[in-house]
């Protein structure tokens, strides 16, 4: 399972790997051994990166949250999700539902064969072949 390093205001400074055992919650056999039931825990996986670096800021990419994490990136943790380091196109915005940068114009659905550009200039999508 994988773990971001956060700074005080989300932006992602480091990405590590924690091993998935060490995210499962882990119940105790009468013999005194330990099983794994295979739950995933976020806070055991973030103790494990708080004991490894000494670092108290830390959220888990899973397949829950929403964007991409990537370091210079950021975790916006009202909205549970990844945001990217800046738009692709200045004119583009931040869909916090669906995790994306958004155009201003939707992508055209029209022609699934045809390939579209974004031009910043004409806020279009030009399509090429």
């Amino acid at each position: 399972m994988k773990f971001c390093k956060l700074d005080n205001d989300g932006k992602i400074l480091n990405i590590t790997e924690v091993l998935d055992s060490d995210t499962q919650v882990k119940n105790a056999s009468s013999d005194g051994s330990y099983n794994t039931p295979g739950g995933f825990d976020e806070t055991l996986g973030i103790q494990v990166c708080e004991k490894i670096t000494g670092w108290p800021s830390w959220v888990a990419i899973t397949p829950a949250r929403k964007g991409t994490a990537m370091i210079g990136g950021a975790y916006d943790q009202e909205n549970d999700v990844f945001i990217m380091k800046k738009p692709p196109f200045d004119s583009w915005t931040f869909n916090y539902s669906t995790g994306q940068w958004e155009a201003p114009v939707a992508f055209p659905s029209q022609d699934l064969n045809a390939r579209y550009n974004w031009n910043e200039s004409n806020q279009s999508w030009d399509a090429w072949t």
